[in-house]
């Protein structure tokens, strides 16, 4: 007895290094996953799983959704679940308060219609009108997808949401006054390409012709720091800023149209993939500032420049057609994003620059070597000043099978807090099965605390709160892989913590 105890306490510290910090939960739903959303839809604290999936076959297509909740202690088991089919009218969905409650409703947009459901008693109770417009730009449904749009929203933070309904070239703002949905059409910018072949006309008389709409990206940012946050929509190189008026809302026009001119692009150059703008507070003083990506080069000499334009220098002023950056950087390679994290409970928000390196040095890493380093560079502004140095690079060597055309263990997710400290960690996958969790520090640097988890990798992992405890989960979806063996399938990883 004496010797089994013993033997118990000499492998007892291991057999606790060993446990898991993660809960293991597999689920299934009879069609192929389009996607999963987390969504606190009866307002309990912990988060209802909504999958999105389909059936198509060489007669029919159904699309469903399907939502998983909790058992009580915070664990999703496949018993507690309920399947809705979902009509062929619906093309946009979203979830929100109604006016005057807390409990989330879930929206569908169909041509001229958004209509609702209520989470009761573990399902979907409607659907309930809720209002109608004219034609939405996404009005043909698609017999497997449906989109998530983050349509309905307190645009003008008053307390109640707005229903936005997109058009080509316009859009209808829906507000809830004196008990009923009064719109405002509102002019935005758009996109819009056409491709045909004229030279090949005479072969092919009817040949189909490529119209291609591009919506614009919409920012709520102050302006003018005096409390009253302007919408920003960014197309292209063009923002529109719209002011609120003194009923509070937008003004169906825009106050000020930019094009300011922030990159020297070649005619050659396509623009709109070359050129990213965002409008956001990156210094955190409450003004609205913008930030200009731009790729130039080619593949084997790839260029990237990163410039800031400061709310406090007034780049919005319309009169400056060509402002002059506040913070500037070029890379030898491309550049994904920027991002921008607020961390900590902090008012600033950390610019985080992913980059990856282009070249006939790193063609050869992937023939040889097969895999290739993403670094990614971190800038926290000081006193409202970005630094001119990152003060963290963390690289990742991303794996890439050449035979099978694919990423191995898929990309890493940059952005989640396993250990509820307020910074961001890392998780990525070591092959097809195995996850690799790591802790980093508030320098943003790895420590020591990590861990592989035994399960198949998915190519785009989401992290989410499920349960309400400020420490992230893991949803694995696989269908999100071209080579998925198993669409209809995710797992489901709840942080149980004691990092």
């Amino acid at each position: 007895m004496k010797i089994l105890k013993a033997v118990v306490l000499f492998f007892l510290p291991g057999l606790i290094l060993a446990q898991s910090h993660f809960l293991i939960t597999p689920l299934k739903v009879r069609g192929d996953i389009q996607e999963v959303t987390a969504q606190d839809l009866d307002s309990d604290g912990s988060k209802e799983l909504v999958v999105v999936h389909h059936i198509t076959t060489y007669d029919s297509a159904r699309r469903f959704m399907t939502v998983f909740w909790t058992d009580g202690q915070g664990r999703y088991v496949p018993a507690n679940s309920w399947e809705m089919e979902l009509s062929g009218r619906y093309s946009i969905y979203d979830f929100g308060a109604l006016p005057g409650e807390k409990q989330e409703v879930l929206v569908f947009m169909s041509k001229n219609t958004a209509e609702y459901y209520r989470w009761l008693d573990h399902k979907l109770e409607g659907p309930t009108k809720l209002l109608s417009y004219q034609n939405q730009l996404i009005q043909l449904t698609d017999s497997d997808r449906l989109l998530n749009y983050d349509c309905f929203f307190d645009w003008n933070n008053d307390g109640i949401n707005e229903l936005l309904t997109l058009r080509i070239g316009e859009a209808d703002m829906f507000y809830y006054r004196d008990g009923q949905w009064q719109p405002t059409e509102m002019e935005l910018p758009v996109e819009v390409s056409y491709f045909s072949m004229p030279s090949m006309r005479q072969i092919f008389p009817h040949s189909e012709v490529n119209v291609h709409y591009r919506t614009p990206n919409i920012y709520i940012e102050d302006r003018e720091a005096d409390g009253r946050q302007e919408l920003f929509a960014v197309s292209g190189n063009k923002i529109w800023i719209y002011k609120l008026n003194e009923k509070n809302i937008y003004d169906g026009k825009p106050a000020y149209r930019l094009i300011p001119k922030v990159a020297d692009i070649e005619k050659k150059d396509r623009r709109r993939s070359q050129l990213n703008l965002q409008v956001t507070d990156v210094d955190g003083d409450k003004l609205a500032d913008m930030v200009a990506s731009y790729q130039r080069g080619t593949i084997l000499n790839q260029k990237s420049d990163l410039k800031v334009y400061l709310g406090k220098s007034e780049w919005c002023d319309a009169s400056k057609k060509n402002p002059k950056p506040d913070w500037f950087a070029t890379y030898d390679a491309w550049l994904i994003g920027p991002f921008f994290r607020k961390t900590n409970n902090s008012r600033d928000r950390t610019m985080v620059v992913p980059t990856v390196a282009s070249g006939l040095v790193e063609a050869a890493k992937i023939l040889v070597m097969r895999d290739f380093p993403l670094e990614i560079k971190y800038f926290s502004p000081v006193n409202h000043v970005l630094p001119a140095l990152p003060e963290n690079i963390d690289t990742i060597n991303l794996s890439f099978d050449i035979g099978q055309g694919k990423m191995v263990g898929g990309f890493p997710q940059i952005f989640a807090d396993f250990n509820g400290d307020g910074y961001d960690d890392l998780i990525l996958g070591k092959g097809d099965n195995q996850l690799q969790v790591i802790i980093k520090d508030k320098q943003g640097k790895r420590s020591s605390l990590q861990e592989v988890v035994q399960v198949p990798t998915a190519m785009f992992p989401l992290t989410e709160d499920l349960n309400g405890d400020k420490k992230d989960d893991v949803i694995l979806v696989y269908a999100l892989q071209e080579t998925s063996k198993n669409p209809e399938e995710f797992n489901v990883l709840i942080n149980k913590g004691g990092w």
